[in-house]
Order: structure tokens, then C-alpha cells, then sequence
């Protein structure tokens, strides 16, 4: 697929762009910056869209069911308070 101008054409320029909206956002969480190839995007693709929860080893701890009306969001909010407990 070609990329569109203003696309990242190097990993490097990617993680600038994401380090960007991270910080513009305040995000503080641990943050995913796919591959050029889109590896994780190909591999956890949730068409139609779909809750994950990936744990820290990598691993997919929680997935919820097609949305939109297979959303459970509690769930995936019970499976992330059983990883990162207050």
C-alpha cells in the first residue's frame, strides 16, 4: 500500500510522530508503535472492531467479542484491574 504524504516512511519517523501525540495527548501509559509492515495491526486486526487486553509478557489476556454491540467494556476493565492492581 503506498503511503500517503505525510505518512512516516521509517520507523524512526514513526516513533517521532507517536512520541508526539503521546506527549500532546499526556499519555502515560505503556504505548505500541507497530512495525513499517503493520505487524501487530495484521495480527490483533479486529474487524469489526474488538476489545483487547494484552498483557506485559505480550501476551492477549482479554478478548472481547465483535462490537460494536459485542463491546463489554466492565470486562475488559475487570481484566485490567486484575493485571495492574492499585
Amino acid at each position: 500500500m503506498p503511503y500517503a504524504p505525510n505518512e512516516p516512511k521509517s520507523l524512526e519517523e514513526r516513533i517521532d510522530v507517536a512520541k508526539d501525540c503521546l506527549r500532546a495527548m499526556k499519555v502515560t501509559i505503556p504505548f505500541l508503535i507497530d512495525d513499517m509492515k503493520n505487524g501487530a495491526n495484521e495480527a490483533y486486526t479486529a474487524r469489526p472492531d474488538r476489545i483487547y487486553v494484552v498483557d506485559k509478557s505480550g501476551k492477549i489476556a482479554y478478548k472481547g467479542a465483535p462490537g460494536p454491540r459485542g463491546f463489554n467494556p466492565n470486562e475488559a476493565k475487570g481484566k485490567l484491574r486484575e493485571l495492574v492492581p492499585n
